[in-house]
């Protein structure tokens, strides 16, 4: 956001994560929309998303623990996943609501690379355990679609929001 010249502030949801019956990308945008509506301000534009993994039908989250992301790691590698991002932009007037899914191709991952990066702490608080920001790039061999996604704001369609609303003027 810093790089369009919106001022901002970051403020931390406190709401139900939890949705009965899964389903992309209906349920992403439902964690996006419920972050916001827990931090709206009168006065206040919101913007706040939610970012999941998904490969071969199966939901990566956050990982809880460094077994878990490296499970997700090792399951991702060699593969095409899916990178689904829910945006919510609300003020007290309106609210916008849209996904972005982008397709990443992970390169094979030796295990050494694996351990290197879960003793790194990087795959903490990440959906799919890894960031495309950090020295998850490494994983990358492929990007289908908006890579800013992958870090987890599709920035472009969030810019396109809040200027035809008027909140992003040059």
């Amino acid at each position: 956001m810093s790089f369009l010249g919106v001022e901002f502030s970051v403020r931390s949801p406190q709401c139900d994560e939890y949705i009965e019956n899964f389903q992309l990308p209906d349920s992403v945008m439902e964690l996006a929309r419920r972050k916001a509506l827990s931090v709206l301000k009168k006065g206040d534009v919101i913007v706040a998303a939610d970012t999941i993994v998904e490969c071969e039908g199966r939901i990566l989250g956050k990982p809880s623990s460094d077994e878990e992301a490296r499970a997700y790691l090792k399951f991702l590698s060699g593969r095409w996943h899916n990178v689904y991002t829910g945006v919510c932009v609300l003020s007290e007037e309106w609210e916008e609501t849209f996904y972005e899914k982008t397709r990443v191709k992970f390169r094979d991952l030796p295990k050494e690379l694996i351990e290197f990066y879960i003793s790194s702490r990087h795959h903490e608080d990440k959906a799919g355990a890894y960031g495309a920001q950090d020295t998850g790039s490494l994983f990358i061999e492929r990007i289908e679609g908006d890579f800013m996604n992958v870090v987890g704001l599709p920035i472009g369609k969030t810019w396109e929001t809040l200027y035809r609303r008027g909140v992003w003027k040059p």
